[in-house]
């Protein structure tokens, strides 16, 4: 009709739309752009950072496997670490759980104790197991999984191996094997000599 038009509002979303003459396809509008990324999201100190950045070089499937490791690394190099802090995370969105900080046995899990000498001019027979040693083990674990990573500093400022087994605690089960052999009439040279090469020579 004169003096009236209809107006076409639908949006023709084609660069063709824009070139005269071209053809238009006035078809449903497909987007090919798919958000594929399989990039983990970060949060500061949980997992998938402390992997990526590579702090912690050491990794065990569960805290089993972790402390099966440290009993190995503990008797392989004659040593002791204990447990001198533990960290539980009470925030609510935790990247971590908790955070586990072992020592050398030889630095001490605390400070100096107050006791004084009364004869402080008397040798020891035993020298003093204390020393500065810088041997530390961290440990820590994640929520939704159980993984555990662990960062490592293995330097000792003393001796390991035999020449550290008389400043290193024996575990109870051997002092049960020790025992057992006492009972069968083992000398103490031979019990002393058996340990000392990891039980490895025959009674």
């Amino acid at each position: 009709m004169r003096g009236k038009f209809r107006l076409d509002t639908s949006l023709k979303s084609s660069v063709a739309g824009f070139i005269p003459g071209a053809v238009v396809n006035s078809g449903p509008i497909q987007s090919e752009f798919q958000a594929t990324s399989q990039l983990p999201i970060f949060i500061h100190g949980d997992y998938n950072q402390d992997l990526a950045l590579g702090k912690y070089s050491l990794s065990w499937s569960s805290m089993e496997e972790m402390m099966s490791w440290l009993k190995e690394e503990e008797e392989t190099q004659v040593i002791e670490l204990r447990l001198k802090e533990k960290r539980v995370n009470d925030v609510k969105e935790k990247a971590w759980t908790v955070k586990f900080y072992y020592v050398c046995a030889r630095q001490g899990t605390g400070g100096e104790k107050k006791y004084e000498k009364k004869h402080p001019e008397w040798g020891r027979k035993v020298p003093s197991k204390r020393c500065t040693c810088e041997c530390h083990l961290t440990i820590k674990a994640y929520p939704n999984t159980s993984n555990i990573l662990g960062q490592y500093y293995a330097t000792h400022s003393h001796p390991i191996g035999d020449g550290n087994a008389h400043f290193t605690k024996l575990p109870k089960e051997t002092h049960i094997q020790i025992a057992e052999m006492l009972y069968m009439g083992i000398t103490h040279d031979r019990i002393v000599c058996c340990h000392l090469i990891n039980l490895s020579c025959s009674i």
